[in-house]
Order: structure tokens, then C-alpha cells, then sequence
């Protein structure tokens, strides 16, 4: 089974120049898990990443997506493989940046 979450947006800190630290800015991700067995309910994954990134105030979008496959993989076991993708839409306003990982179980 795959499990998508698209397009998920909110705003928060993310970010090593200082405006960034000092302003919440609008912050997009995708995730596509892969998994076995029983049913993962998508809504509880698209509060954990919203949570741990408000909450945890990332630097590098690079240590946010690591810090997130793993807390994804403890927290739903039968998950097999993760690729998620975080985006700063606002940072240009002539393309959207962002950083990606795929991470095998």
C-alpha cells in the first residue's frame, strides 16, 4: 500500500538566514509512504510532520527531512519506504526551492 499527502501548507520557522529565523514563512511538503500490513491513518502522519517542524524550528530543510523519516518509521512501524519533499514556495519569487529524501526500511 502507498499512502500520499501533497501539497500539505503551513506556515512556520524554517530557515538559517536571519529573517527566517525571525519570520514564519510558508513552508510546503509531500510525502509518499510506502507500507505493509494494517492501515496507517494519513491524518495522524500530516500532524506529525506539521508539529515536529513548527515546533522544532529547523535550520536546514536537509535536517528536517532526515529528523522526519525517522520519527515517520518509529512512529508507524510497517512502514517500508519514505520519500518526503519540503518546499519554500515565498523565498523567490520566480521558483519554489526545496530539498527531498527517499529512505528505505
Amino acid at each position: 500500500m502507498k499512502i500520499f499527502i501533497n501539497k500539505l501548507q503551513f506556515n512556520a520557522i524554517m530557515g538559517i538566514l536571519e529573517f527566517e529565523r525571525d519570520y514564519e514563512q510558508k513552508i510546503q511538503v509531500d510525502c509518499e509512504l510506502d507500507y505493509d500490513g494494517e492501515f496507517i491513518d494519513y491524518s495522524l502522519i500530516r500532524e506529525l510532520i506539521k508539529k515536529n517542524i513548527i515546533e522544532k524550528k529547523f535550520r536546514l530543510i536537509e535536517d528536517a527531512l532526515v529528523f522526519l523519516a525517522e520519527e515517520i518509521k518509529k512512529s508507524f512501524s510497517s512502514a517500508k519506504k519514505i520519500k518526503l519533499a519540503i518546499y519554500k514556495p515565498d523565498i523567490f519569487n520566480d521558483c519554489v526551492v526545496g530539498a527531498e529524501i527517499t529512505k528505505e526500511f
